[in-house]
């Protein structure tokens, strides 16, 4: 199954977020099944939020974004094994939310979004 040394790197995006978070991230799953794999590593305290990667339409990528606690500052978003991530372009476009950081490990995209409305 992981010829080649492909297997996702999930300890240095866990490690990542440790070093790098604030109290008042949250962390956001794409696709909800990679769950066990990140918190496997993960042993902080930010909330995590798993969410299908299936979701494509506008209404339900808002419907994501509006469920959010408000009180969450920065997002951590963390894909893999999604073949049509919608939700990172979303992000990006939406003026709400400011791009802070785009990372590539092995098999996992992590981008880092602060909430500026």
């Amino acid at each position: 199954l992981y010829r080649g040394g492909h297997k996702e790197d999930w300890r240095a995006v866990a490690e990542h977020i440790e070093e790098n978070s604030q109290p008042q991230d949250l962390i956001l799953l794409v696709d909800k099944n990679i769950h066990a794999a990140f918190g496997y590593y993960y042993d902080g305290p930010l909330p995590i939020i798993g969410i299908s990667g299936s979701l494509q339409s506008e209404a339900e990528l808002e419907a994501v974004l509006q469920g959010l606690d408000k009180s969450a500052q920065r997002i951590w978003l963390v894909t893999s094994h999604v073949p049509n991530p919608a939700l990172g372009p979303y992000l990006v476009s939406d003026p709400r939310f400011l791009p802070q950081g785009d990372w590539q490990m092995v098999g996992i995209q992590l981008a880092l979004f602060l909430r500026v409305g």
